[in-house]
């Protein structure tokens, strides 16, 4: 008896089901009834999102939400501060294209992609200083990247001083030799 033929619907279950089965032991949950997937870091909110578009292909959004700015309104990518589409982050991108693509009959594998190429991308997203990291490296160069997160992004930080009123003067005095 020959499988019943692959529609749209079942295609799309299917990429949802692999993307979630790949991201899911790196900590991203699935937001109930979307193909979204959701990973809360301490300074961060991951997001990757399926979608298809009826001009081309589906393809992943990845988005990065910076905790320091507040909350996000809702859990979608086109609100978070930085965006990138799967064609930008992945090097494989003719694999992920075939692979989500129902034609290509090359469905197989998309786990295993996402766990090569996409979570250890990910992986920077989980902190600032990661996010900070891969924006410096070029890692980023075609990111949407809204300016008040690039402006926390690339700004340098400057270091805590504790301590007596007398000590945190003598330190601001010092640190300003230094600097000019």
């Amino acid at each position: 008896m020959m499988p019943a033929p692959l529609t749209a619907a079942s295609f799309s279950r299917r990429l949802v089901s692999e993307t979630g089965a790949a991201v899911a032991p790196a900590g991203f949950e699935r937001v109930r009834g979307r193909p979204t997937f959701v990973r809360r870091n301490e300074d961060t909110i991951e997001l990757l999102n399926l979608q298809r578009s009826s001009y081309s292909v589906a393809f992943y959004l990845y988005g990065i939400w910076l905790r320091c700015l507040g909350r996000p309104a809702a859990l979608r990518e086109e609100l978070f501060h930085v965006r990138l589409r799967g064609d930008e982050f992945m090097r494989s991108k003719r694999k992920l294209q075939a692979r989500l693509t129902m034609e290509s009959g090359q469905d197989e594998g998309l786990g295993s992609l996402l766990a090569r190429e996409f979570l250890p991308f990910a992986e920077r997203g989980r902190s600032l200083v990661g996010v900070r990291g891969a924006l410096r490296r070029g890692l980023l160069s075609d990111a949407l990247i809204v300016v008040e997160a690039r402006r926390r992004l690339t700004a340098r930080a400057t270091p805590r001083i504790i301590g007596s009123r007398e000590s945190r003067a003598a330190a601001a005095r010092a640190l300003d030799t230094r600097r000019g």
